[in-house]
């Protein structure tokens, strides 16, 4: 990152409509060498106090707010300066509201924001129930239509549900005021920080997101008057300025999690949770060892043996699949031509060409502007192994080759049992799980297998 391209920012929580004291720890803070480069600060959780006392300062002129600052708001008693600006706009000098909920972009910095809380009967609304009073409690409208890229903040009152998977120690979540909406927001935009109010301040181990290059750092932070350190700064390059190139090899901090957010439950609509449940027609039964077999050292899944009306286009016999065809290993007519390189002598899923191409829009591609170049744990010439974006499993990895069309399953399969050999030296005495996936999909997908650690007696 260019020294010259960074910028700082800073989070304070809860003024709670103590004013004078967070304007005597701005006029500190600003001055600081370590914050010669501050353009902008930004505040969380409830803003106001319960009546106008502490504003009326600020409102007729008598004081000035020392630094540009904008703020979002939680559970207000009193909120008479933001009534009406549901868009947001300012309310003094240097201090302006952020809105009801959405993004925007200041000093570089794209910005993502919710004020108010969750509330179950509220959040199922289309909007906010009115336009000229302040509403503390949000609408799933609101969130659903965020969907903003490179985000680098994300502002709200509540902690994520699951945030305890961040931390080795249990912990209660019900000790601090979590949102699965909020969750469900983080795990969309893949905000660089995540800034929320809790009783204490706690800088997170940052996380992988599946579908970003950028970790996640969470933040939560204590009230003004809390006596717990009640703000954060941060130096960094806004996402924003990144090519796309440049943010393609945006690598993770070297010390983050895995995604803490995985299989969160759906919030239910009213109409859902009064409904009759569905009644269950069968029971999906369980794995069994019977289900696996022993294939080159690796346990895979049997194949299905073909149906009885499948016959082979190879040999025009039953009993067989075309790739297991007794046929291929005398090789093809002397007419054949292999559309992959265009040479006679072999057959097409025998092609020595083992390049393709590199397909932008597909996550599996590497170095696509889709790929998260962090999830890598060992790779090759041709093919690599990631951590699964979304895992079954705590140890669920993913095999593929490095372009589109590039199968494992032909081109490349030796190289692939190259690695899988790699990776289940490293993970003994787990046993390795093989699927092939490319099973159920269209024929220009990029395939690849699910590899899955498991204790040995699974």
């Amino acid at each position: 990152m260019a020294a010259s391209a960074a910028r700082q920012f800073l989070v304070i929580c809860e003024v709670n409509g103590n004013f004078a004291a967070t304007c005597t720890l701005i006029e500190k803070a600003f001055p600081q060498p370590t914050l010669q480069h501050l353009q902008v600060i930004f505040c969380v959780g409830k803003f106001f106090g319960d009546d106008s006392t502490s504003w009326l300062p600020y409102e007729t002129g008598e004081k000035t707010w020392p630094f540009p600052t904008y703020f979002i708001s939680g559970q207000e008693t009193w909120s008479q300066p933001i009534d009406g600006l549901s868009q947001g706009g300012s309310i003094s000098t240097n201090l302006h509201y952020l809105g009801d909920a959405g993004h925007t972009t200041i000093c570089g910095f794209n910005i993502v924001f919710v004020s108010g809380t969750y509330d179950e009967q509220h959040f199922q609304r289309q909007s906010r129930n009115s336009s000229t009073t302040y509403d503390p409690f949000y609408a799933k409208s609101l969130l659903t239509d965020i969907h903003q890229e490179k985000v680098d903040v994300l502002l709200t009152c509540e902690m994520p549900v699951g945030w305890s998977g961040l931390i080795d120690v249990p912990v209660n979540e019900g000790a601090t005021v979590n949102a699965l909406p909020v969750t469900q927001l983080v795990s969309k935009i893949g905000p660089r920080y995540h800034v929320a109010t809790a009783p204490q301040f706690n800088k997170f181990t940052p996380y992988v997101n599946p579908s970003k290059m950028n970790e996640t750092w969470l933040l939560c932070l204590a009230p003004v008057i809390s006596g717990s350190r009640t703000y954060f700064a941060a130096n960094v390059q806004p996402l924003s300025s990144y090519s796309e190139s440049e943010y393609s090899r945006i690598v993770p901090h070297p010390t983050s999690r895995k995604f803490p957010y995985h299989q969160q439950p759906k919030i239910s609509s009213p109409s859902k949770v009064t409904s009759k449940p569905k009644a269950k027609h069968g029971r999906k039964r369980k794995r069994e060892k019977s289900d696996f077999e022993e294939r080159e050292g690796f346990r895979v899944f049997k194949r299905h043996q073909p149906a009885d009306n499948y016959i082979c286009k190879r040999c025009g016999s039953k009993g067989h699949w075309v790739k297991d065809c007794p046929l291929n290993e005398e090789g093809p007519p002397a007419e054949y031509v292999c559309r992959r390189c265009r040479q006679v002598g072999h057959w097409v899923y025998q092609c020595p060409v083992r390049n393709s191409y590199c397909k932008q829009s597909c996550f599996l591609c590497h170095g696509s502007s889709k790929f998260n170049l962090g999830m890598v744990i060992l790779e090759n010439e041709h093919t690599y192994i990631m951590c699964a974006k979304g895992p079954v499993i705590e140890e669920d990895f993913i095999v593929a080759a490095k372009q589109h069309h590039s199968s494992l399953n032909s081109y490349n399969m030796d190289l692939a049992k190259d690695l899988l050999q790699t990776l289940q030296k490293s993970m003994e005495p787990k046993s390795l799980i093989v699927v092939d996936r490319r099973y159920g999909t269209k024929a220009s997908s990029h395939d690849f297998w699910e590899v899955f650690a498991v204790e040995p007696n699974v």
